[in-house]
């Protein structure tokens, strides 16, 4: 019966669903491969079947056959995470959600663009750039996280210091939940939409995202380097506790600087110590109380250096590189360093 109702599915959607073993092999693991030692006694994480809806109406269709024939349905997008959330562990359905990309309404006035789940935070970024915005916050894999993704994983990234969790910027979302129902959730409906931040894609594929946006800034970047960790937190402490909110905070203990520089990705004169980057957005007056915060913790303390301009620059051009530190060697985990 399983066998029938999947070949169903795949007659249906002929190319957008393949059970191929090459193929399906592929959906089995995703950016850090975990050892089978640790899964296949386990888990069975290959699909039977991959398909990729292109709507939200596809993405009901699929999850009602596969509900009322207790078929499981793992959705992915960009695969991006480490921790082993798009792959299957009972077989069953992949849904490739990555047709679902693309803007779907501006509204300037709400200050809120609705975009499809699967869009990267990259193109999003883009697009409302070229608009005079942009997203308050995004994480580390902006090229290939999907903004539906992040929101499932409840991120946290660069901008969420100023602005908050993905969830505080929300304003709504379309989700199919598992018997095929498409409906659309805000904070005030049941369910709210606050169930889906940190699901992991249990309780339902959401399809679209209505989320905040703010106005593109300019934007100012320092670099310090800190004498030793217990200096580095108080110095942290002191940045999160000042007048103006930085946008970013991003920091490396010794330990990390010292693996970077033997990869050859060390500053250059830093041998030793902590380095901690701060990273502002706003209007010319936060920008200018920004430097005046930088110049009056830096100027009172003995044990933190300023370090050039450029090397700030170039801290936050790499903030999507995050992990050639992993070209040390590999990891038993995708999340290990």
């Amino acid at each position: 019966m399983r066998t029938e109702i999947l070949g169903k599915i795949k007659g249906k959607y002929g190319s957008r669903a393949t059970d191929s073993s090459f193929e399906c092999g592929l959906y089995s693991r995703y950016l850090g491969p975990v050892p089978g030692l640790l899964v296949n006694p386990l888990f069975n994480t290959t699909p039977d079947l991959v398909v990729q809806p292109s709507n939200a109406e596809e993405v009901a269709e699929i999850l009602r056959i596969a509900y009322g024939s207790g078929i499981p349905v793992t959705p992915r997008a960009g695969a991006s995470t480490v921790y082993f959330d798009c792959v299957p562990i009972k077989g069953g359905i992949v849904m490739d959600v990555n047709l679902l990309r693309g803007i779907v309404e501006l509204n300037e006035e709400r200050m809120t663009v609705k975009v499809r789940s699967a869009t990267t935070w990259s193109e999003l970024e883009r697009y409302l750039n070229r608009n005079g915005l942009a997203c308050k916050s995004y994480p580390s894999s902006a090229p290939v996280a999907t903004v539906g993704g992040w929101l499932c994983m409840m991120g946290y990234g660069l901008g969420s210091l100023k602005y908050g969790s993905i969830l505080s910027q929300i304003k709504s979302i379309e989700v199919v939940l598992p018997a095929g129902e498409i409906r659309t959730l805000t904070s005030e409906t049941e369910p709210p939409l606050d169930w889906f931040a940190g699901s992991e894609g249990t309780l339902g594929v959401v399809t679209e995202v209505e989320i905040e946006v703010r106005r593109l800034t300019e934007m100012e970047h320092f670099m310090l380097l800190l004498a030793d960790e217990t200096e580095l937190m108080n110095v942290m402490q002191a940045f999160i506790d000042a007048s103006v909110t930085p946008y970013n905070l991003n920091f490396a203990d010794q330990h990390c600087l010292q693996a970077m520089d033997k990869l050859g990705f060390g500053l250059e004169g830093v041998d030793s110590g902590c380095t901690l980057g701060i990273d502002y957005e706003g209007t010319k007056e936060e920008l200018e109380q920004a430097r005046k915060t930088v110049e009056a913790i830096t100027s009172e303390n003995e044990k933190v250096t300023r370090l050039q301009d450029e090397v700030a620059e170039m801290e936050w051009d790499g903030r999507f590189k995050a992990l050639k530190l992993k070209r040390g060697g590999p990891g038993v985990l995708g999340a290990e360093v």
